[in-house]
């Protein structure tokens, strides 16, 4: 039962789908377990079909993440879940610490994307490295080896008290706005979200906003309007495949609507390609002119950007 190891934000997540899915094409027999935050995994349940789920932070496999690496200990580890896959810090070192303590055991291993960006490895050559590393051809990637198929979504409970269709205006088009992010940094000012907000009502657009459970918990404010507060992440993931267009900052739910194939604005404070949305109808508008040194990326800017993305419906 080999483990895929994943600790990373939602984003990270998704843009990992790459060498998740070739991890699974490689070593299609049997089951699999996923060492992933657990709205991620539930998210994944489908395109990683895995028996079980392990917490990435628990004890068991703290070895992975000592300061000492000890090949015996990192052995026993990856012999329990008969191979080690995914994404981790130091990956040749674990790599070759189980190949002391446990020869021949399966271990294929990466750094994590924030880890390899912050390094100036591209992301798309990281996981072309793994997904060769796999026994798999090394091909370049596209935006379809990014997505997430809305076929390929869980089913929500049949008691589940949501359904995306009251959402929408009977023959109007619906938005989804996420105002918020985990880093306030990385939040564009509410005020640009209530003009787009604004701006789409009045042109007979259904909007809902989102607000995420670390907005939440920071006591960020309602967004205005319709909201989901702090959804599932299945719900939230059915709530954005229904939509004609969504608009969020830089943040985890972006990419899943980028994912999802959903025409999406996504606003980033800086200039940051290696974090991009990978989405076929995914487009980056820069928000803060100062930071990305592009004088016309000020917030009029970045407003008639959405409402042109909105328009090419």
């Amino acid at each position: 039962m080999p483990l895929f190891y994943h600790a990373g934000a939602l984003g990270d997540f998704l843009l990992g789908l790459p060498f998740l899915r070739a991890a699974r094409t490689a070593r299609p027999e049997g089951p699999w377990t996923l060492a992933a935050p657990e709205p991620h995994a539930e998210l994944a349940a489908r395109i990683f079909p895995h028996e079980r789920r392990v917490a990435p932070g628990g004890l068991e496999l703290a070895p992975l993440t000592a300061r000492e690496l000890d090949p015996e200990q990192l052995g026993r580890v990856a012999e329990r879940w008969g191979g080690l896959y995914g994404f981790l810090p130091r990956p040749r070192e674990i790599e070759d610490a189980i190949e002391r303590g446990r020869p021949g055991l399966p271990a294929i291993l990466e750094q994590p994307l924030g880890l390899a960006a912050a390094e100036g490895v591209e992301i798309e050559a990281l996981l072309r490295d793994a997904i060769g590393r796999l026994g798999l051809p090394r091909r370049g990637l596209e935006p379809v080896d990014f997505a997430l198929a809305r076929s390929e979504l869980p089913e929500l409970p049949r008691t589940s008290p949501y359904r995306a269709g009251p959402l929408r205006h009977p023959g109007g088009k619906l938005a989804i706005l996420h105002p918020g992010a985990s880093d306030p940094a990385k939040m564009a000012p509410a005020a640009l979200f209530e003009r787009i907000r604004a701006r789409l009502l009045s042109e007979g657009w259904s909007v809902v906003a989102a607000r995420g459970p670390v907005e939440r918990e920071r006591g960020d404010p309602l967004p205005s309007g319709d909201v989901l507060d702090d959804p599932p992440i299945l719900v939230l993931a059915h709530t954005i495949a229904e939509a004609d267009l969504y608009v969020g900052n830089d943040t985890g739910p972006t990419h899943l609507a980028s994912a999802l194939g959903v025409r999406t604005v996504a606003l980033h404070r800086t200039l940051n390609t290696a974090f991009r949305p990978r989405g076929a109808r995914a487009r980056v508008v820069c928000w803060a002119p100062s930071s990305c040194g592009d004088p016309s990326a000020l917030e009029p800017s970045a407003l008639a950007c959405v409402l042109e993305h909105a328009a090419s419906l």
